[in-house]
Protein backbone atom coordinates (compact mmCIF):
# COMPACT_ATOMS: atom_id res chain seq x y z
CA UNK A 1 0.00 0.00 0.00
CA UNK A 2 1.47 3.12 -1.18
CA UNK A 3 1.73 6.06 1.68
CA UNK A 4 -0.62 9.03 1.55
CA UNK A 5 2.05 11.46 -0.14
CA UNK A 6 2.22 8.66 -2.65
CA UNK A 7 -1.01 7.71 -2.91
CA UNK A 8 -1.73 11.88 -3.84
CA UNK A 9 0.77 11.99 -6.40
CA UNK A 10 -0.17 9.12 -8.32
CA UNK A 11 -3.45 10.52 -8.26
CA UNK A 12 -2.36 13.98 -9.52
CA UNK A 13 -0.32 12.11 -12.28
CA UNK A 14 -3.38 10.09 -13.54
CA UNK A 15 -5.47 12.64 -13.69
CA UNK A 16 -3.43 15.27 -15.44
CA UNK A 17 -2.92 12.59 -17.79
CA UNK A 18 0.34 11.69 -16.91
CA UNK A 19 -0.69 8.14 -16.46
CA UNK A 20 -2.91 6.17 -18.42
CA UNK A 21 -5.75 4.12 -17.28
CA UNK A 22 -5.60 0.22 -18.00
CA UNK A 23 -6.88 -0.03 -21.60
CA UNK A 24 -8.28 -3.51 -21.67
CA UNK A 25 -6.53 -3.04 -25.63
CA UNK A 26 -5.42 -6.66 -26.36
CA UNK A 27 -7.45 -7.16 -29.50
CA UNK A 28 -6.87 -3.68 -30.59
CA UNK A 29 -3.30 -3.96 -30.26
CA UNK A 30 -3.77 -7.50 -32.28
CA UNK A 31 -5.59 -6.05 -35.14
CA UNK A 32 -3.86 -2.57 -35.82
CA UNK A 33 -0.24 -2.12 -34.13
CA UNK A 34 2.12 -2.64 -36.96
CA UNK A 35 -0.65 -2.95 -39.60
CA UNK A 36 -0.48 0.25 -41.72
CA UNK A 37 -2.77 -1.93 -44.38
CA UNK A 38 -5.87 -1.61 -42.46
CA UNK A 39 -5.58 1.43 -41.44
CA UNK A 40 -5.53 3.21 -44.55
CA UNK A 41 -6.80 0.81 -47.36
CA UNK A 42 -9.65 -0.68 -45.54
CA UNK A 43 -13.55 1.35 -46.02
CA UNK A 44 -13.87 3.26 -42.48
CA UNK A 45 -10.35 1.81 -41.36
CA UNK A 46 -11.69 -1.45 -41.30
CA UNK A 47 -14.65 -0.85 -38.68
CA UNK A 48 -17.62 -1.86 -40.96
CA UNK A 49 -17.62 -3.52 -44.19
CA UNK A 50 -17.97 -1.86 -47.21
CA UNK A 51 -21.37 -2.66 -47.98
CA UNK A 52 -22.01 -0.47 -45.58
CA UNK A 53 -21.10 2.49 -47.26
CA UNK A 54 -22.65 1.41 -50.31
CA UNK A 55 -26.85 2.94 -50.79
CA UNK A 56 -28.95 1.50 -48.50
CA UNK A 57 -32.10 -0.06 -49.63
CA UNK A 58 -33.43 0.77 -46.18
CA UNK A 59 -35.56 3.91 -46.29
CA UNK A 60 -36.12 7.03 -44.27
CA UNK A 61 -39.81 7.38 -45.26
CA UNK A 62 -39.20 10.76 -47.43
CA UNK A 63 -38.73 10.89 -50.90
CA UNK A 64 -34.38 11.40 -50.48
CA UNK A 65 -32.21 8.89 -52.67
CA UNK A 66 -31.04 5.94 -51.12
CA UNK A 67 -28.03 6.64 -48.90
CA UNK A 68 -25.82 4.49 -47.21
CA UNK A 69 -25.82 3.24 -43.50
CA UNK A 70 -22.35 4.42 -43.06
CA UNK A 71 -21.50 8.01 -44.98
CA UNK A 72 -17.94 9.73 -45.79
CA UNK A 73 -18.02 11.68 -42.70
CA UNK A 74 -19.31 8.69 -40.62
CA UNK A 75 -17.07 6.70 -42.08
CA UNK A 76 -14.31 9.34 -40.64
CA UNK A 77 -15.85 10.29 -37.30
CA UNK A 78 -16.52 6.31 -35.66
CA UNK A 79 -13.20 5.43 -36.39
CA UNK A 80 -11.17 8.05 -35.15
CA UNK A 81 -13.45 8.07 -31.72
CA UNK A 82 -12.76 3.70 -31.53
CA UNK A 83 -8.69 4.53 -32.13
CA UNK A 84 -8.52 7.24 -29.87
CA UNK A 85 -10.70 4.77 -27.07
CA UNK A 86 -8.00 1.90 -28.97
CA UNK A 87 -11.55 0.09 -29.54
CA UNK A 88 -10.72 -3.21 -31.62
CA UNK A 89 -13.13 -3.40 -34.90
CA UNK A 90 -16.00 -5.81 -34.39
CA UNK A 91 -16.27 -6.77 -37.95
CA UNK A 92 -12.56 -7.52 -38.48
CA UNK A 93 -13.58 -9.49 -35.03
CA UNK A 94 -16.51 -10.94 -36.74
CA UNK A 95 -13.97 -11.76 -39.41
CA UNK A 96 -11.56 -14.25 -37.47
CA UNK A 97 -11.54 -18.01 -37.88
CA UNK A 98 -11.81 -17.62 -33.82
CA UNK A 99 -15.01 -15.44 -34.12
CA UNK A 100 -16.80 -14.42 -30.71
CA UNK A 101 -19.37 -16.73 -29.65
CA UNK A 102 -21.07 -13.37 -28.24
CA UNK A 103 -19.78 -9.67 -28.07
CA UNK A 104 -21.89 -6.87 -27.33
CA UNK A 105 -20.64 -3.04 -28.07
CA UNK A 106 -22.40 0.09 -26.88
CA UNK A 107 -20.61 3.12 -28.04
CA UNK A 108 -21.94 6.47 -26.64
CA UNK A 109 -20.85 9.80 -29.07
CA UNK A 110 -22.45 12.71 -27.64
CA UNK A 111 -21.82 16.72 -28.58
CA UNK A 112 -21.11 17.96 -25.14
CA UNK A 113 -20.29 15.00 -22.86
CA UNK A 114 -17.35 12.47 -22.98
CA UNK A 115 -17.62 9.67 -25.57
CA UNK A 116 -18.42 6.19 -23.74
CA UNK A 117 -17.31 2.53 -24.81
CA UNK A 118 -19.23 -0.04 -22.94
CA UNK A 119 -18.65 -3.77 -24.45
CA UNK A 120 -19.41 -7.24 -23.28
CA UNK A 121 -18.00 -10.33 -24.35
CA UNK A 122 -18.20 -13.82 -23.60
CA UNK A 123 -15.62 -15.91 -22.09
CA UNK A 124 -15.74 -19.68 -21.03
CA UNK A 125 -19.13 -19.39 -19.22
CA UNK A 126 -18.66 -15.60 -17.64
CA UNK A 127 -19.35 -12.39 -19.66
CA UNK A 128 -17.04 -9.50 -18.81
CA UNK A 129 -17.68 -5.93 -19.19
CA UNK A 130 -14.85 -3.55 -19.61
CA UNK A 131 -15.85 0.07 -20.24
CA UNK A 132 -14.24 3.35 -21.44
CA UNK A 133 -14.85 6.77 -20.77
CA UNK A 134 -12.86 9.74 -22.51
CA UNK A 135 -11.42 13.42 -20.78
CA UNK A 136 -12.55 15.15 -23.20
CA UNK A 137 -16.53 17.65 -23.34
CA UNK A 138 -17.31 18.60 -26.81
CA UNK A 139 -15.03 19.54 -29.27
CA UNK A 140 -14.54 17.72 -32.91
CA UNK A 141 -11.56 16.05 -32.25
CA UNK A 142 -11.20 12.66 -29.63
CA UNK A 143 -8.85 12.70 -26.48
CA UNK A 144 -7.19 10.22 -24.20
CA UNK A 145 -9.01 8.00 -21.87
CA UNK A 146 -9.81 9.22 -18.59
CA UNK A 147 -10.90 6.04 -17.14
CA UNK A 148 -11.86 2.20 -17.67
CA UNK A 149 -12.79 -0.36 -16.22
CA UNK A 150 -13.45 -4.41 -16.19
CA UNK A 151 -15.73 -6.04 -14.62
CA UNK A 152 -17.31 -9.63 -14.41
CA UNK A 153 -21.17 -9.32 -14.38
CA UNK A 154 -23.47 -11.37 -12.09
CA UNK A 155 -26.13 -14.15 -13.92
CA UNK A 156 -28.42 -11.67 -12.90
CA UNK A 157 -26.84 -8.83 -14.95
CA UNK A 158 -25.83 -11.36 -17.72
CA UNK A 159 -29.34 -13.05 -17.95
CA UNK A 160 -31.18 -9.30 -17.98
CA UNK A 161 -28.74 -8.02 -21.21
CA UNK A 162 -29.62 -10.87 -23.05
CA UNK A 163 -33.30 -10.46 -21.83
CA UNK A 164 -33.32 -6.94 -22.89
CA UNK A 165 -31.60 -7.88 -26.52
CA UNK A 166 -34.08 -11.22 -26.94
CA UNK A 167 -37.54 -9.63 -25.81
CA UNK A 168 -36.84 -5.80 -27.46
CA UNK A 169 -35.06 -7.02 -29.98
CA UNK A 170 -33.10 -3.79 -31.17
CA UNK A 171 -31.15 -5.83 -33.79
CA UNK A 172 -34.25 -7.19 -35.57
CA UNK A 173 -34.98 -3.53 -35.90
CA UNK A 174 -33.71 -0.93 -38.72
CA UNK A 175 -30.20 -0.35 -38.40
CA UNK A 176 -30.87 3.75 -38.69
CA UNK A 177 -34.13 5.03 -38.68
CA UNK A 178 -32.50 8.49 -39.84
CA UNK A 179 -33.02 10.67 -37.32
CA UNK A 180 -30.51 13.76 -36.79
CA UNK A 181 -30.09 17.13 -35.38
CA UNK A 182 -27.93 20.02 -34.68
CA UNK A 183 -26.15 18.84 -31.29
CA UNK A 184 -27.51 15.42 -29.66
CA UNK A 185 -25.97 12.27 -29.47
CA UNK A 186 -25.22 9.35 -31.45
CA UNK A 187 -25.54 5.73 -29.64
CA UNK A 188 -23.79 2.84 -31.77
CA UNK A 189 -24.67 -0.68 -30.91
CA UNK A 190 -22.36 -3.41 -32.19
CA UNK A 191 -23.33 -7.61 -32.09
CA UNK A 192 -20.76 -10.09 -32.73
CA UNK A 193 -22.01 -13.84 -32.58
CA UNK A 194 -22.58 -16.79 -34.79
CA UNK A 195 -24.83 -14.43 -37.15
CA UNK A 196 -22.01 -12.83 -37.63
CA UNK A 197 -21.43 -9.06 -37.45
CA UNK A 198 -24.61 -6.17 -37.10
CA UNK A 199 -24.76 -2.69 -35.76
CA UNK A 200 -27.50 -0.17 -35.59
CA UNK A 201 -27.65 3.48 -34.54
CA UNK A 202 -29.46 5.82 -33.16
CA UNK A 203 -29.90 9.68 -32.63
CA UNK A 204 -30.56 10.78 -29.43
CA UNK A 205 -32.95 8.27 -28.29
CA UNK A 206 -35.50 8.60 -25.19
CA UNK A 207 -36.63 5.32 -25.24
CA UNK A 208 -37.28 2.20 -27.23
CA UNK A 209 -35.13 -0.90 -27.11
CA UNK A 210 -31.91 0.86 -28.27
CA UNK A 211 -32.43 3.60 -25.21
CA UNK A 212 -33.44 0.84 -22.74
CA UNK A 213 -29.86 -1.46 -23.58
CA UNK A 214 -27.67 1.54 -23.91
CA UNK A 215 -29.06 2.58 -20.48
CA UNK A 216 -28.59 -0.66 -19.07
CA UNK A 217 -25.30 -1.37 -20.24
CA UNK A 218 -23.80 2.33 -18.54
CA UNK A 219 -25.40 1.00 -15.39
CA UNK A 220 -23.88 -2.04 -15.31
CA UNK A 221 -20.69 -0.05 -15.29
CA UNK A 222 -20.87 1.08 -11.64
CA UNK A 223 -20.40 4.89 -13.23
CA UNK A 224 -22.65 7.65 -11.78
CA UNK A 225 -25.72 7.83 -14.03
CA UNK A 226 -28.39 11.04 -14.04
CA UNK A 227 -31.08 11.05 -15.92
CA UNK A 228 -30.16 13.93 -17.71
CA UNK A 229 -26.68 12.16 -18.74
CA UNK A 230 -28.03 10.38 -21.61
CA UNK A 231 -31.74 12.22 -21.85
CA UNK A 232 -31.59 15.84 -23.73
CA UNK A 233 -33.02 18.88 -22.25
CA UNK A 234 -36.73 19.11 -22.89
CA UNK A 235 -38.16 21.46 -25.88
CA UNK A 236 -36.82 24.37 -26.75
CA UNK A 237 -33.43 22.53 -25.94
CA UNK A 238 -34.48 19.00 -27.01
CA UNK A 239 -30.55 18.78 -28.80
CA UNK A 240 -28.33 19.95 -25.58
CA UNK A 241 -27.27 17.51 -23.34
CA UNK A 242 -25.82 18.15 -19.76
CA UNK A 243 -22.78 17.41 -19.29
CA UNK A 244 -22.36 14.93 -16.84
CA UNK A 245 -18.98 14.13 -15.07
Amino acid sequence: MLPPKLSLFAIVLLTSGCIQPSQFDDEYEAQFEGNTQRSTELFASGYFPKSYGEPSTESCGDSSPPRPLIGEYEGEWYPREWMAAREPSFFLLSENDASPDFALRFTYLPSFNASVFIRVHKSADKYILIAKRMSRYGGDEPDSIASSKRIELSSKQSSELKRLLDEEGLFEEPADYCGFGFDGSRWIFERVGPQGYSMVKRWSPTNGAGFNLGEYMYTMTGWSLHSSCLRPLPYPFEDIEFACR
